[in-house]
């Protein structure tokens, strides 16, 4: 058994715990809830003519 190899289940708990901490440590350093997803207006140019 090589030792650099370890079982899928426990990367994916790694993960998962990994991306809670992340997830606190962002809500705690960003306090306000997240903003719904509002598209950015883009201003529509009229096309150029030549």
């Amino acid at each position: 058994m090589p030792k650099h190899t370890a079982p899928k289940e426990t990367i994916r708990r790694l993960a998962q715990t990994g991306r809670a901490i992340l997830e606190g440590l962002v809500g705690a350093l960003l306090p306000q809830p997240r903003p719904q997803h509002r598209p950015i207006p883009i201003p529509v140019t009229p096309p150029r003519r030549r």
